[in-house]
């Protein structure tokens, strides 16, 4: 029998048996069954997508690529720091992005920009040099955070300054976003 077998027969848990103490670790993505949503489903920060088999999973949305979009992170305004790079912020939906949401006529519910992160992160009141690269100082939650660098609209061919950063999911810790209450951000890939 396997010890997990073994620690119910005796009426402990498996982690009590193996000595060590805390909660049971807990099922994070939702309970609905990915199988029976379409895939781009979007909940609580998890996607469904589809497995290299075929069978839809839910995955942390921070990772997906579907569509032709990824959702716009820490890691990717980190491997683009000085680089121009064109983000699409929509309104938040419970879908992904198809892969024709920003090719339809301009409207104000998807609007393309172009941002170039410069490295450093306003954290509070206080400019953190590097921050991008070395994460440090760590962000406690609830913190207001900014990654800095140029944003531009862009619309009709022509692109205008708006603001100099974009703000950061402090809870999470790697979504950006220009409102995180009410937007999403995406890049093409």
């Amino acid at each position: 029998m396997r010890n997990t077998q073994k620690a119910r027969k005796a009426g402990k848990t498996a982690t009590a048996k193996a000595g060590k103490t805390g909660k049971r670790s807990t099922r994070k993505a939702p309970i609905e069954s990915a199988t029976s949503l379409p895939e781009g489903t979007i909940k609580d920060n998890w996607v469904i997508k589809k497995a290299s088999n075929g069978t839809p999973r839910w995955v942390p949305e921070t990772s997906v690529e579907l569509n032709g979009f990824k959702l716009f992170t820490v890691d990717i305004a980190k491997k683009h720091i000085g680089k121009l790079l064109t983000v699409y912020s929509r309104e938040y939906k419970r879908t992904w992005p198809s892969k024709n949401d920003w090719s339809k006529p301009e409207d104000s519910t998807h609007i393309r920009y172009t941002f170039v992160p410069n490295g450093d992160a306003i954290i509070g009141k206080t400019v953190a040099k590097g921050w991008l690269k070395s994460g440090m100082p760590a962000i406690k939650k609830g913190t207001q955070v900014s990654i800095d660098g140029p944003l531009n609209l862009c619309s009709k061919g022509t692109c205008e300054y708006m603001a100099n950063g974009l703000l950061l999911d402090s809870y999470g810790g790697k979504k950006i976003s220009d409102d995180l209450m009410g937007s999403d951000m995406f890049v093409r890939v």
